[in-house]
């Protein structure tokens, strides 16, 4: 019963630049022809920290109000190294990052207006 949406994804990153791969076999046109015109503008701030980047979007639909959108990423580069440590039995900081993830997430959406 909230205004606002959280959602938490997992991506997996492949490296898709290969020869034999049709990028257009991995894009499904639109069911509804009539969302596929919709006239979308991003307005986008970036910003980095530590093992963190945020991006916060101004999204303007033609007919509809401003939305924002509001995104928070860890590096996966800074998480892998860390995955290793783990598996290796080292000392790591891969809790620290996950726990500081999930400690940004819960205050900017405690700390919303």
């Amino acid at each position: 019963m909230d205004p606002y949406d959280c959602r938490i994804t997992i991506n997996l990153e492949a490296n898709l630049d290969k020869p034999d791969l049709d990028p257009q076999a991995l894009v499904e046109p639109p069911k509804d022809p009539s969302k596929a015109s919709v006239d979308r503008q991003k307005d986008r701030l970036s910003y980095k920290h530590l093992a963190y980047s945020i991006d916060l979007t101004k999204v303007l639909i033609k007919g509809l109000g401003p939305q924002y959108e509001l995104e928070l990423e860890v590096d996966a580069g800074a998480l892998r190294q860390q995955m290793e440590l783990v598996a290796q039995n080292k000392e790591n900081a891969y809790s620290a990052i996950v726990e500081g993830f999930l400690d940004n997430a819960t205050y900017l959406m405690r700390n919303r207006p």
